[in-house]
C-alpha cells in the first residue's frame, strides 16, 4: 500500500482477483506498453475456468503441452481447427502417445464468450465489446463496453441481463446506429 499511497492520485492496493485486463494499469510494474503485449495472450474472467482446447490459440497448446514440439503444436492446432473435439478422449487420442493432457487445467467447452462489435456509420465508427457468460441455455451478459472513436456518448442500450447472443448483437447495433444518428443530428 506505501507504494499506491505515494502515487498521482494516491490509492490502496485493491488485494482482489482483477475485473479487467485494464486494472493491470494500477499494479506497481505494469505500463501501457506491458499491457499491450499481455493483451492478445490474457483475458480477465469473473472465476477460474479452464481452457477450451478446441479454440486455444497454437501458442497456448504449446504451454499447455510443453512436450510438444512446435510442428506437433502446429498439426494438433490444424486439427482442432478442421474437427474440434467433442470430449477431451477425443483430444487425448490426437497427442502422441507419451503425451497426456491434463483435464484439470483443459476442456473441449467454454463457458464465457467474448463479443466484439464494430459498426460504421458514415464517417464515425463505434465499437463496444460484451462477455456473456453461458452456464444453462440462456446466456447472461457479464459486462458491456462501448467506445466511439470521435468521442460521441452513447446509452447503455440493453437493460435485461438475460439475452441470447444473437439477440445481444441486433440490440448493440441498432441502439449505437440510432445513438450515433442522435448524436450526429444535434
Amino acid at each position: 500500500d506505501q507504494v499506491y499511497a505515494t502515487r498521482e492520485p494516491p490509492y490502496r492496493a485493491a488485494d482482489e482477483p482483477l475485473d479487467s485486463l485494464a486494472d493491470l494499469y494500477w499494479v506497481k510494474g505494469y505500463n501501457a506498453a506491458t499491457v499491450a503485449r499481455l493483451r492478445p495472450y490474457v483475458t480477465v474472467l469473473p472465476m477460474s475456468t479452464q481452457v477450451n482446447v478446441n479454440s486455444a490459440s497454437k501458442l497456448l497448446l504449446s504451454v499447455l503441452l510443453p512436450d510438444l514440439d512446435t510442428t506437433q503444436v502446429a498439426r494438433l492446432w490444424h486439427s482442432l481447427q478442421a474437427k474440434p473435439c467433442a470430449d477431451m478422449s477425443a483430444f487425448g487420442r490426437l497427442l502422441p502417445k507419451d503425451v497426456t493432457a491434463s483435464s484439470g487445467v483443459m476442456s473441449v467447452t467454454s463457458h464465457f464468450f467474448l463479443l466484439k462489435l464494430v459498426v460504421n456509420y458514415g464517417d464515425t465508427r463505434a465499437e463496444g465489446e460484451a462477455l456473456l457468460e453461458r452456464m444453462s441455455a440462456m446466456p447472461s451478459v457479464v459486462w458491456r463496453k462501448r467506445g466511439l472513436e470521435k468521442g460521441l456518448g452513447i446509452a447503455n442500450p440493453v437493460s435485461d441481463n438475460h439475452i441470447r447472443a444473437q439477440e445481444t448483437k441486433v440490440v448493440l447495433v441498432c441502439s449505437l446506429l440510432l445513438d450515433i444518428q442522435k448524436n450526429i443530428r444535434a
